[in-house]
């Protein structure tokens, strides 16, 4: 995890070893799982993620000034 400051907010960037790009859904009413990134969505300016050159990825969102 990493704290970035931005002249937009603070960006929060989580990397993993997965290749697998998030990607929103619709969760069940009674699911235990996606609902992630509608959260996230709900709590952020932005959002997105980006492959990482020798595998894996970078998720990042961009807060509100103010909230970090």
């Amino acid at each position: 995890m990493r704290l970035l400051q931005a002249d937009k907010g603070t960006v929060v960037e989580v990397c993993d070893s997965s290749d697998v790009l998030p990607a929103a859904g619709s969760a069940r009413l009674l699911s235990e799982d996606g609902r992630g990134l509608a959260m996230l969505g709900a709590l952020v300016k932005e959002w997105g993620a980006q492959p990482l050159g020798g595998g894996g990825k970078t998720v990042w969102a961009l807060l509100p000034d103010g909230a970090a």
